[in-house]
């Protein structure tokens, strides 16, 4: 398994700390086990599955993104880089 890049802030911090970490992995979601985790949530710093992931999504306040890869942790801090996705994302 490649090194892990966990968020200090992640939530919440599951016992097994691949558990929504791992871009394609599991959901970040606690009552989620579903793989293919590829959306991620700039609050939580986690990675949910495309079921869970848009749903947390709403008209006046979208936090969850689809990406290609795992966020870099220079991303996960970065403002720009996230007004990027979003921008991406916004239809």
């Amino acid at each position: 398994m490649t090194d892990l890049v966990l968020h200090p802030r992640r939530y919440p911090m599951h016992d097994d700390p691949a558990k929504g970490q791992v871009f394609g992995g599991e959901c970040n979601r606690t009552a989620c086990a579903n793989q293919g985790a590829t959306w991620y949530n700039i609050v939580t710093y986690g990675l949910y599955c495309p079921c869970c992931g848009p749903r947390m999504n709403f008209r006046d306040s979208v936090i969850v993104a689809p990406v290609s890869a795992k966020p870099t942790r220079a991303q996960m801090d970065d403002p720009d880089w996230k007004a990027i996705l979003f921008d991406r994302d916004s239809r």
